[in-house]
């Protein structure tokens, strides 16, 4: 059957569009299962992929759409937008001391579900935590004290005034922006669209 009246490919197109890449790819993978000649759904999927900065493992769905249809010339582009992309990775690897980042290491923890597991939230808290960041006497924006516990919500109190505060074009305290971040990436993690992005440091 082709699945070029089934809804996985039509919906991937679509998803990829509001960026929701990982829907994208789910519905990609059905439309290959459905049938694995269908040239759209590797295209699609590596779109996504790449999109939302997996770039090899975008690499082989270009590659096939291309042994398929080696006329593209949107797979051809691709194929090498991915290329190049994984050569500066690698050049940036390389040029770090000792390499590239291994799994597990402090930078970089081993975490099966970066996003979505309990593990995660405390490295993260860890790692970035609002109440080692010291709020200055002289600060005179508004104050959300419980910013550094994990599932705290700001306050009706601090909201309006933070609205205040930078409608004065002021700065936000780093001690509340940290406390916003660390919120709004709970909320998110529990998006079943969302993907990890694995940032390298280069130094």
């Amino acid at each position: 059957m082709s699945p070029s009246s089934n809804p996985p490919p039509t919906r991937s197109s679509a998803y990829i569009k509001q960026e929701s890449y990982a829907l994208a790819v789910k519905d990609a993978d059905c439309a290959i299962a459905i049938d694995p000649s269908y040239v759209k759904g590797y295209y699609r999927r590596g779109t996504a992929l790449l999109a939302s900065g997996n770039a090899s493992g975008a690499l082989p769905d270009f590659e096939e759409a291309l042994r398929r249809c080696p006329g593209s010339k949107e797979a051809k582009m691709h194929v090498k937008a991915c290329q190049d992309i994984l050569k500066r990775q690698k050049e940036g690897d390389d040029a770090r001391p000792g390499g590239a980042l291994p799994p597990g290491s402090p930078e970089r923890p081993a975490i099966n579900n970066p996003l979505h597991s309990a593990e995660a939230s405390e490295y993260f808290r860890a790692q970035y935590n609002p109440a080692a960041v010291e709020v200055e006497a002289s600060y005179s924006g508004p104050r959300w004290e419980q910013c550094e516990k994990a599932g705290a919500k700001p306050t009706r109190e601090f909201v309006e005034g933070l609205t205040a505060h930078m409608k004065d074009e002021n700065k936000v305290h780093k001690r509340y922006v940290l406390g916003i971040l660390l919120g709004v990436r709970d909320l998110l993690s529990r998006d079943a669209s969302l993907i990890d992005l694995k940032v390298r440091k280069l130094c």
